[in-house]
C-alpha cells in the first residue's frame, strides 16, 4: 500500500519532515487496478473507524481534510511538500517587479519510469504566461488546484467511494483534520497513569497486590516504543483510542476495559504472560520477585515475532 518509490503503492511519505502518506499520483503505472485498491482501502480505514480501532493510518492533513470537506490552502502545502510550499511563499510574500522572470502558469510532472519531464498548463497558453504581481493569485490558486485536486483526483474519488461507503460523509462533519486524525490513530503518547487508572483486576489480583505494584513500576520505565509494543500484545493495537484506555472496545465495539488476571508460575513455558487481545485481557504470572517479571516482560516486548505467535508457542517450537 505504501512504497518509498513512485511508480510502486497506493501512498507515499510526504516530502515533509512531519510522518504522513499522501496518494500518488503515479499509482497506475505498474498497478492497473490501483482504483480498486483505493476503493478498498477507503473501506478498510473506514471501517477501523466505525468500530474504533486505531490504526498508523497517517494520512496527510490535505487528504484529511478533502474527505471531511475542509478548503485546503497553500499553508497546507507545509504537510504535503516543503520544497513546493517554500516556493509558493516565496510567491505570495514578496513582490514581483515588473521584468522579473519567475515562472509561468505550469507545473511539471516527472515520468517515475522514463524520468521524462512533461510540462502541464494551468490554464489556457500557461506556458506563455508569466507570473506577474497582479496575477500572482490567480497562478497560486491553480497551482494548489492541480497538486492537491486534479493530479489526484481519480484516486481520492475511488478512496473516497469506499471510504464513504461505510462512514457518512455527514457524520464528518462536525470534525476537523486534527480530530478525525485523532479518531483514526489514536493518541500517539501512552500514558501509563491513564492506563493504570482504567484497569480492571480478577482473581485475587487488586490494585494493591504486589505483582500489580511491580508491573505498573515496571511500566512507568518503559519508553514509548516499549510501551506501543506491550499494548499491541495486550490489545491487538499499539495505539490508544481518541477517548483513552476508558475508550478499549471488543472487536464488535463494545466497551472492553483491559483487565489483569493472575496466572501460575511454574515452568519455563509458562513464564511468561498470556495476552487475549480480542478481550483486551492480560494474564499475569505470580513472580516470586520484581526482577523476574521485568525480564520477562522484556523477552516479551523484545521478541520479532511475539506479535504473529504467543511467547508460549515460540518457546514450544524451540524446544522442538
Amino acid at each position: 500500500v505504501v512504497s518509498t518509490q513512485s511508480t510502486w503503492g497506493l501512498f507515499l511519505k510526504a516530502k515533509t519532515p512531519y510522518t504522513s502518506y499522501v496518494i500518488n499520483e503515479h499509482s497506475g503505472q505498474q498497478n492497473k487496478n490501483h482504483l480498486e485498491h483505493f476503493r478498498f482501502c477507503g473501506q478498510i480505514i473506514a471501517k477501523a473507524l466505525w468500530h474504533k480501532i486505531p490504526i498508523k493510518a497517517f494520512l496527510n492533513k490535505v487528504l484529511l481534510k478533502k474527505l471531511i470537506g475542509i478548503p485546503y490552502t497553500y499553508a497546507d502545502l507545509k504537510y504535503y511538500d516543503e520544497e513546493i510550499w517554500k516556493s509558493i511563499k516565496y510567491i505570495k510574500c514578496n513582490e514581483i517587479l515588473p521584468g522579473d522572470s519567475i515562472a509561468t502558469f505550469t507545473a511539471n510532472d516527472i515520468d517515475p519510469i522514463t524520468g521524462t519531464e512533461t510540462i502541464i498548463e494551468l490554464k489556457e497558453k500557461g506556458k506563455s504566461i508569466w507570473i506577474k504581481e497582479e496575477n500572482k493569485e490567480e497562478f497560486v490558486e491553480l497551482y494548489l488546484d492541480y497538486v492537491l485536486h486534479k493530479s489526484i483526483d481519480a484516486q481520492f474519488i475511488a478512496f473516497n467511494y469506499g471510504f464513504s461507503s461505510l462512514v457518512p460523509y455527514e457524520m464528518l462533519q462536525i470534525l476537523d483534520e486534527d480530530e478525525l486524525e485523532l479518531f483514526l490513530c489514536g493518541e500517539i503518547t501512552i500514558d501509563v497513569k491513564d492506563w493504570k487508572q482504567n484497569t480492571l483486576y480478577k482473581g485475587t489480583f487488586d490494585h494493591k497486590h504486589q505483582i500489580i505494584t511491580w508491573f505498573w513500576e515496571i511500566l512507568e520505565k518503559l519508553n514509548q516504543n516499549e510501551l506501543e509494543r506491550l499494548l499491541q500484545f495486550c490489545t491487538g493495537s499499539s495505539r490508544v483510542p481518541a477517548a483513552g484506555f476508558r475508550g478499549l472496545t471488543t472487536n464488535n465495539n463494545k466497551p472492553c476495559p483491559f483487565t489483569i488476571e493472575p496466572k501460575l508460575y511454574g515452568s519455563t513455558i509458562d513464564d511468561f504472560p498470556v495476552a487475549h487481545t480480542c478481550f483486551n485481557k492480560l494474564e499475569l504470572p505470580i513472580y516470586p520477585d520484581k526482577k523476574a517479571m521485568e525480564k520477562s516482560l522484556r523477552i516479551l516486548i523484545n521478541s520479532p515475532i511475539c506479535f504473529q505467535f504467543s511467547l508460549q508457542q515460540q518457546l514450544s517450537l524451540i524446544h522442538i
